[in-house]
């Protein structure tokens, strides 16, 4: 498929689960594709910067390992973002890939790129991003702790300050990482 078509797939994109789903199955049958849909995210004035970013993450919701060619693209991409929609979707694929490494222990991710992600997953918590973003980054970097022992200790101060100010969704979430915090 050329980018032309998938940019009008693209456009043809709408919130719902099963939009997102189909064209998610259509990005992962054209890999050609991945590149263009990450330039495409980047781009802040395209009017489907979002849309691309729903439609990776629910791609890699289905085959995180199809993000490894253009993983350093991707993480590019991550230290720009400003749309409140586009970095929940990237704390989402935060998430997939530090299960993927940490739980499900298949190495995709090298020294500095978790050391990127650290960094990322933290600004999305200090920063007062929407719910989602927050408790997506929270749980990436408790599995990012296991490689980073000062990032337990930050990740719990910084939980504590914010739960007593936090929305329900955070709470909730917050809890269950300080116990497995202190279980650790």
């Amino acid at each position: 498929m050329d980018t032309a078509h998938w940019d009008y797939l693209l456009s043809q994109t709408c919130a719902s689960r099963s939009s997102r789903y189909s064209h998610a199955k259509v990005l992962l049958q054209n890999e050609n594709l991945l590149a263009f849909t990450l330039a495409c995210i980047s781009e802040k004035k395209s009017e489907n910067h979002i849309k691309a970013a729903w439609v990776l993450e629910m791609a890699l919701r289905e085959k995180i390992q199809f993000l490894i060619p253009q993983l350093d693209l991707f993480f590019e991409v991550a230290q720009n973002l400003t749309n409140n929609a586009t970095k929940r979707s990237f704390s989402k694929i935060f998430e997939l890939l530090t299960e993927t490494h940490y739980i499900k222990k298949q190495e995709l991710l090298n020294s500095a790129q978790k050391t990127l992600l650290v960094t990322l997953c933290f600004d999305l918590l200090i920063a007062k991003e929407k719910v989602a973003a927050q408790v997506y980054a929270m749980q990436s970097l408790f599995y990012l702790s296991t490689d980073f022992k000062w990032v337990k200790n930050e990740l719990q101060l910084q939980l504590e300050l914010m739960y007593p100010n936090a929305k329900p969704g955070v709470k909730s979430r917050t809890k269950k990482i300080l116990k497995a915090l202190k279980r650790s």
